[in-house]
């Protein structure tokens, strides 16, 4: 009878392990479908954050490219009269793509499309840019800022050399510039009208003129009778 009991006891035990075993396998399998099923999206996150990151650079590099091209003065015309414009590059005009991004999901109307400019707009002595982000697989921020316009945009003037005289500002603010007016060769310039802009010219005497000993000419000073008046001065000797 001892026997019996001790068979019946085993029997017993081994059948509760089996018992035991058979849930934990099940749940076992249920994790491992669950976990299999959750591999996608974990992928799809990790793609879209790897894509923000790079889109957040690329706006960030945007931003400074447009603040770095409302500070230069030379893009500026009309400040002086009040009516400030900014004349970006091409490629900085609003609408336009500004920086394209790998792997943006773009529409098919526009392929390569990435960080657009928005806004560029004169606002008294600011300017508003906004920058945003044209892809569809991430959603991220646009970027909106305003600078001061430059100080000095309005105070410099500049002619060329073969223009070098400054008549003033036209409507847009632009320097107007005229050429200097010039006498022939063996002539010179005996008067100017500042409102012609133009020069009298007289004929150089014939003659030779020089100083005596080792002196030079330091200055040539022509009469009403255009004869020269020499003035020489001795070579400083060390």
């Amino acid at each position: 009878m001892i026997r019996i009991h001790l068979l019946v006891d085993k029997l017993f035990s081994r059948s509760s392990r089996i018992g035991q075993s058979l849930p934990s396998a099940l749940i076992a399998m249920g994790l491992i479908g669950v976990s299999a099923a959750a591999v996608p999206k974990v992928i799809d996150y990790m793609n879209k954050r790897n894509q923000t990151v790079k889109v957040l650079n690329a706006m960030v590099a945007a931003e400074q490219r447009v603040r770095s091209a409302i500070s230069r003065s030379d893009l500026y015309t009309g400040c002086a009269l009040g009516n400030c414009q900014f004349n970006p590059p091409s490629e900085m005009e609003v609408g336009k793509t500004l920086r394209s991004i790998l792997g943006a999901d773009c529409l098919l109307a526009a392929p390569g499309c990435g960080v657009r400019v928005d806004k560029l707009q004169v606002n008294g002595n600011m300017i508003e840019a906004k920058l945003s982000y044209e892809g569809k697989d991430v959603v991220v921020k646009p970027i909106e800022f305003a600078a001061r316009i430059p100080q000095h945009s309005s105070a410099i003037v500049e002619c060329l050399h073969t223009e070098p005289i400054f008549l003033g500002l036209d409507e847009d603010g632009a320097p107007r510039c005229a050429p200097l007016d010039k006498c022939g060769p063996g002539q010179f310039v005996r008067s100017y009208d500042p409102k012609t802009l133009k020069v009298s010219c007289t004929s150089i005497p014939n003659g030779i003129v020089k100083c005596d000993g080792d002196q030079y000419i330091s200055a040539v000073v022509f009469g009403p009778d255009l004869k020269p008046s020499l003035t020489c001065s001795s070579r400083r000797i060390d």
